[in-house]
């Protein structure tokens, strides 16, 4: 059995791709980054699946082109903000850019022909033998990696978290869909993305936070939002927030994977081998891997 750690779009593109497979998931739903949550009657993407070109490898994906309003302040110190020495392209913003429309219905026909196990915690054992929290041990031909290597106790690089809050607020009379980049070290927030498209009934707001250590205060994010003129608490028809631990990756170390691990051990996607991939460049990684 080949059993396939991370249940995101890469965990699930695997488990399509080889036969017997299982996938080990710690959150109560797949997608990773790019998962779903029904608010209301509607299905709101919890990260906007943007990307500056149509992914050539796969054909599944539809996509609405989108024009963006970029608004950068303090742009030069961004990188010093967010404590990266590089900006990933997942997290560049073109005033053109493409949407991938069906993705909820990809990853619901992935997970619907993929066996999905959920456990909260997971042991790795050696002898490609893992632990669930339930105290299940499962023993695998080989296991496919997507989730960080620190979770099987191998060394992993720095990162670099982003508390990211997502607002359903009321249609508003803006004619742009426009994404704020602020690099001032004021500012809680360095990344806002205002989004027309993904509904027809209301608006979607966008609100990534950089964290290293401590997790910044709602109170301090809603401060500055209301101080920037960005978002108002009477505009807020429902929000949901999550803590994306690993957002931006730094120091390559696939490598020293290779070193560390033994044989029928693969590492695989944007967190098993710790690179900045955007989700084009997960889906190529994920057909070779």
């Amino acid at each position: 059995m080949n059993l396939i750690l991370g249940g995101g779009i890469a965990g699930l593109l695997l488990a399509s791709s080889k036969k017997d497979s299982m996938v080990i998931e710690s959150q109560n739903k797949v997608g990773g980054i790019f998962s779903y949550e029904d608010i209301g009657e509607f299905s709101i993407p919890l990260y906007p699946p943007l990307t500056a070109r149509k992914c050539d490898l796969f054909n599944q994906f539809s996509y609405k082109e989108v024009e963006l309003n970029v608004i950068s302040r303090k742009e030069n110190y961004l990188l010093e903000k967010l404590g990266v020495s590089n900006l990933p392209e997942w997290l560049v913003f073109n005033e053109k850019m493409y949407y991938i429309d069906n993705l909820r219905l990809i990853l619901d026909s992935l997970s619907k022909t993929t066996r999905v196990r959920l456990s909260t915690t997971f042991t790795y054992k050696g002898g490609k033998r893992i632990i669930l929290s339930n105290g299940i041990v499962i023993k695998a031909d080989e296991i496919y990696v997507t989730v960080p290597s620190y979770l099987l106790n191998i060394k992993k690089g720095r990162s670099v978290g982003f508390l990211e809050a997502v607002f359903l607020i009321n249609k508003s009379d803006r004619t742009e869909n426009t994404v704020i980049v602020d690099g001032d070290k004021g500012v809680a927030f360095s990344h806002v993305v205002l989004a027309s498209w993904v509904n027809n009934s209301y608006d979607i707001v966008y609100v990534l936070v950089p964290f290293s250590m401590k997790i910044p205060s709602w109170d301090r994010v809603y401060g500055d939002l209301k101080r920037k003129n960005i978002l108002k608490k009477g505009d807020i028809i429902s929000f949901r927030y999550r803590v994306i631990k690993d957002a931006i990756l730094e120091h390559d170390h696939d490598n020293k994977l290779k070193e560390e691990t033994e044989e029928g051990i693969h590492f695989c996607g944007r967190l098993g081998k710790w690179r900045n991939f955007t989700i084009c460049e997960t889906i190529n990684d994920i057909l070779h891997c």
